[in-house]
């Protein structure tokens, strides 16, 4: 059980990663709007910030239990299911 609960915590971080990777580029494309503003691309704002996931070993060698909450995981893998609508 700890093999798999391990594989599955590195496949989140992993996608966390890849997640943030294509936010970043959607941040340094701008558009430019009818009235001469500037914006980026919308994306979610709920993916967590790379803090807020420590990783594996970190979780449970360290002073305190840095366990992420719930609904940090549970973001994750929101804006994981919702990329592929923003296309």
């Amino acid at each position: 059980m700890h093999v798999e609960c391990n594989h599955e915590y590195g496949v989140l971080l992993a996608e966390r990663g890849r997640v943030a990777a294509l936010y970043d580029g959607y941040d340094s494309t701008i558009h430019h709007t009818m009235r001469g503003g500037k914006i980026t691309r919308f994306h979610l704002k709920s993916l967590p910030p790379a803090s807020a996931v420590p990783a594996l070993d970190a979780m449970f060698n360290s002073e305190k239990n840095k366990i992420p909450a719930q609904r940090t995981l549970s973001n994750i893998v929101h804006d994981f299911l919702v990329r592929p609508l923003e296309a």
